[in-house]
């Protein structure tokens, strides 16, 4: 996760990207506002801070998500693909 624009371009300099289909990513401005939407759903405890920071992260910039947690399914809008370990 990359929250700053400098930081982002240093990333894509320093680390090519194999494919189109992998991107380094500024934080969108809408980012805050989905973890707000995240952390007030009913379901939501202390262990969920750090998944649904990366899930705001994937979903404010309109990024998919792939992880071999399936816990991220708990978020809804979400873009997210399981990966089967």
């Amino acid at each position: 996760m990359v929250c700053h624009s400098r930081t982002g371009q240093r990333a894509n300099r320093t680390f090519r990207a194999p494919s189109s289909e992998v991107v380094f990513s500024v934080e969108a401005d809408e980012c805050e506002g989905l973890l707000g939407d995240f952390a007030s759903s009913d379901e939501f405890t202390p262990g969920h801070w750090t998944d649904a920071n990366l899930a705001a992260f994937a979903g404010s910039a309109g990024h998919r998500l792939f992880s071999i947690d399936r816990d991220f399914a708990r978020f809804s809008g979400l873009k997210f693909l399981h990966l089967r370990a």
